[in-house]
């Protein structure tokens, strides 16, 4: 069994060398896809001197995991952003996943920034219903599951992660991990912990009302340029 590792970035230099590292050193049989979405940084250079598998793809994280999903060869696939950590722990349960031949899971997650708030947030990604689920938490998936349930929308200029989790949960019960994953908070130190939260919250219950995800992405746009 191979397990094919996803990673969408776009001048991500500065954040994704030490996954790329732990990536490399994982010992168990894999392939390591880095699909980029038009890096002017080093990004591309430093994938390169790890010999990853690198795709260019159109901008857009939904476009760019489902052109890297498509190229894959595993059996099991693992979407990462490309700023968290993984630790011992992480690697440990993703070998024994492929080894059970798990289908669908997703870490806990805790925050590399200490604040009340955010460890609210952590607290709520230990629960396994797809409301609860984001990219940063990871995605394991089959390939015969992300087959089965239409894998990602590459039109999606939002909320990709939720959408494919919540279909591919009515075909199989979804496991947590039981190790946490280290997530960066660079985005809540950046916009504000409680301006960035209450903007996603926001974004969500607007979708859940009917809001176009184009018109969603369009705000979200405008509010990381503010």
């Amino acid at each position: 069994m191979k397990l094919s590792i996803i990673i969408p970035t776009l001048n991500e230099v500065e954040y994704c060398s030490t996954l790329f590292q732990t990536l490399k050193n994982f010992k168990t049989e894999k392939e390591i896809i880095v699909v980029d979405g038009g890096s002017i940084d080093q990004t591309l250079k430093l994938a390169s001197t790890h010999e990853f598998v690198i795709i260019e793809a159109e901008r857009g994280r939904a476009q760019q995991l489902a052109t890297a999903a498509s190229a894959s060869k595993g059996d099991f696939l693992l979407f990462l952003h490309v700023d968290v950590q993984l630790s011992d722990a992480n690697l440990k349960e993703l070998a024994v996943a492929l080894d059970r031949k798990v289908e669908l899971a997703s870490f806990p997650i805790e925050f590399d920034y200490s604040h009340w708030f955010l460890r609210l947030n952590a607290f709520f990604s230990r629960y396994r219903h797809p409301y609860f689920h984001f990219g940063d938490q990871g995605l394991w998936i089959s390939r015969s599951l992300f087959e089965k349930c239409g894998g990602f929308d590459p039109s999606d200029e939002i909320l990709e992660d939720q959408d494919i989790y919540l279909r591919a949960s009515k075909h199989t019960k979804s496991r947590k991990f039981k190790s946490s994953l280290l997530v960066s908070a660079r985005k809540y130190r950046k916009y504000g912990v409680y301006k960035l939260q209450f903007f996603y919250y926001r974004i969500w219950i607007l979708h859940k009302m009917g809001y176009s995800k184009k018109s969603l992405a369009e705000k979200y746009r405008r509010f990381l340029a503010a």
